[in-house]
């Protein structure tokens, strides 16, 4: 069972949004608020494994989520994609995957750049044909999230956040995290980065890279100075951040 959202009315267009790794899209509710207040009709659903939806904690994959967007989407002709981290990743992919289909791209800190240590390299290699189900700590470290310490309680005192990863789907991450590179030409749409310049998770330096391999002469990266992974409540930040991501969506929506 998919936990999925459908909130507003299209009046501007609709806005799809895809959350990160260990968390749901409950977390978005006041970026859910604001999109729905300008006139946008948001989707938004948790992954396999996370959040509200069933199945074993972490062990999903991207070409997963892509089959789930495909099938929220069914009846929508174009939408703004909105993704988050590994969200990010996924919305970056199904863009290159569905060019047609997506009108204009927005992403933060996405997964584009990460460090897996040699015991996770490990274990990759050696369940990854006996035993790709089994979950792992996914590795994120809390205090890395975010420069807000309430933000972080928040986070961890979430019953719905979890700190698991199946080898399935680091597996995906790792091929697809190569592919989101190699096929960013693809891209014709509008694309808009938003990154944290301290960024610990989700290493910058991946989206920079990806920025400059886009082809569409319609993008922007921007940086915020000092920022983590998540920028939704960085005590500089946050207002900016947030007006920055309705300011792309409604700038190059149709």
């Amino acid at each position: 069972m998919i936990y999925s959202l459908k909130r507003g009315e299209p009046k501007k267009g609709w806005v799809l949004i895809v959350h990160g790794l260990g968390e749901h899209i409950g977390r978005y509710d006041k970026l859910i608020d604001m999109l729905v207040k300008e006139g946008f009709c948001v989707i938004g659903f948790d992954l396999p494994g996370h959040g509200k939806s069933s199945g074993k904690r972490g062990n999903t994959t991207i070409e997963d989520a892509v089959a789930i967007i495909d099938e929220l989407t069914k009846s929508v002709n174009r939408f703004t994609v909105f993704g988050h981290s590994l969200g990010g990743l996924i919305a970056i992919r199904y863009t290159e995957l569905r060019p047609q289909k997506v009108n204009n791209l927005v992403v933060s800190s996405p997964a584009l750049n990460i460090e897996m240590k040699s015991s996770q390299k490990a274990m990759m290699s050696i369940f990854s044909v006996l035993a790709l189900s089994l979950t792992v700590n996914n590795g994120i470290n809390p205090n890395l999230l975010s420069r807000n310490k309430s933000a972080i309680e928040k986070y961890v005192s979430d019953s719905l956040v979890h700190d698991r990863i199946s080898v399935r789907l680091a597996k995906s991450m790792m091929k697809n995290i190569e592919l989101a590179h190699e096929q960013a030409e693809r891209i014709v749409c509008p694309v808009s980065i938003l990154i944290g310049t301290d960024d610990k998770v989700t290493l910058p330096d991946g989206a920079r890279k990806f920025f400059d391999e886009l082809k569409t002469e319609n993008k922007t990266l921007r940086e915020f100075q000092g920022g983590y992974h998540e920028l939704f409540e960085d005590p500089e930040h946050a207002e900016s951040f947030y007006e920055s991501i309705i300011h792309y969506i409604e700038q190059y929506n149709e």
